[in-house]
């Protein structure tokens, strides 16, 4: 079951990661994304194991590119991903949930 669209209520701009390239981090051209957002801090461990204060969860479609290291622009706040975590009910991919820190 893929998440209800009348949840998707909001749009943010999404800058996927490629990689490092030979002058530093590489993302993608940015493209707008159906999404909702919830702006809360809590404390959470990134994926070398360091805790970092999130400022925000957002909810995704499951067919949207985005993972570790992308840039997310949501109501003029610029927030780098932590972790982005597929979901899905049964054997149908549900969405995707993203936390994020503020700052690129």
């Amino acid at each position: 079951m893929k998440i209800p669209k009348f949840l998707m209520v909001q749009e943010a701009e999404v800058e996927v990661y490629l990689g490092d390239g030979a002058y530093g981090p590489v993302w993608d051209e940015p493209k707008i994304v159906e999404c909702y957002v919830e702006p809360k801090n809590r404390l959470v461990r990134d994926q070398n194991g360091n805790e970092i204060m999130a400022s925000a969860r957002g909810f995704f479609y499951p067919d949207t590119n985005i993972s570790t290291n992308s840039r997310v622009t949501w109501e003029g706040n610029k927030y780098t991903v932590i972790e982005a975590v597929p979901y899905q009910f049964f054997k149908t991919k549900s969405h995707i949930e993203v936390v994020m820190a503020l700052g690129f």
